[in-house]
């Protein structure tokens, strides 16, 4: 017969994740705590450890991730709203405007993200052609 057995480690683990899960809802340390059930004092000892900090970072880049899908999904239905109201000739000016500099502004961010991959594509491949490695020089 195999004995559950949890060690002080995982029992650590489960409180780590608890606040993380906290922190990503709540948007103070001190509220985070109080939701897990922790200390401000735990809460803030967990954040000065290394281990507790890639956790967290690991689960705010899934969150980050799954936000940039649900805004990818919405991307047609806004651009279909801001179109409408371009076209709409019984659209007030003001919004006309308002909505041309969205997507003007849009366009120009668009523009320079595709820039600024390109270039990076571009110096990491320099990187590897070169064989230089981070920190060391030419």
């Amino acid at each position: 017969m195999v004995k559950n057995v949890t060690t002080q480690s995982d029992l650590e683990t489960a409180k780590h994740l608890k606040l993380i899960a906290a922190m990503l809802e709540h948007s103070s340390v001190e509220a985070a705590c109080a939701a897990a059930g922790c200390s401000r004092t735990t809460g803030y000892r967990y954040l000065s450890e290394p281990a507790f900090q890639s956790l967290y970072r690991a689960a705010r880049q899934r969150l980050v991730t799954h936000c940039i899908g649900r805004l990818q999904r919405l991307g047609h239905k806004a651009l279909d709203a801001l179109e409408t109201c371009l076209l709409d000739s019984e659209a007030p000016p003001a919004v006309k405007v308002q909505a041309g500099r969205a997507v003007l502004d849009l366009i120009l961010r668009a523009a320079d993200f595709d820039l600024l991959e390109s270039r990076i594509t571009e110096l990491e491949q320099q990187v590897r052609d070169h064989g230089i490695i981070e920190g060391q020089t030419p």
